[in-house]
């Protein structure tokens, strides 16, 4: 017999598997950004930026599986890819790509 939030525990897995994989993306990005700037101090403050990315990425992991799931490798290998093109866009567009 189905429990009746079966449904909605499905629908938050579903929600936190985009997360998990988005939060890779976000830290690929900011590695990016990091690369293109010149000035240490803002290339500290983006690593602390990519950094707070990967502990939430830990973090949702941890709630995908309390909740019995996983990762969604598609998901996975699109949200790297995405992350991966804007890394490399922002170290050949420079400042102007990450705004």
């Amino acid at each position: 017999m189905a429990r009746a939030n079966d449904g909605d525990e499905l629908a938050l897995v579903a929600v936190l598997q985009l997360a998990y994989s988005g939060e890779l993306a976000a830290a690929h990005a900011y590695a990016g950004h990091r690369d293109s700037v010149r000035d240490s101090a803002e290339k500290a403050e983006i690593e602390v930026i990519r950094l707070q990315e990967l502990d939430h990425r830990e973090r949702v992991g941890a709630m995908l599986a309390r909740l019995g799931g996983g990762p969604d490798p598609r998901q996975e290998k699109t949200m790297a890819l995405i992350g991966r093109t804007i890394s490399f866009l922002c170290r050949i567009g420079g400042w102007f790509v990450p705004m």
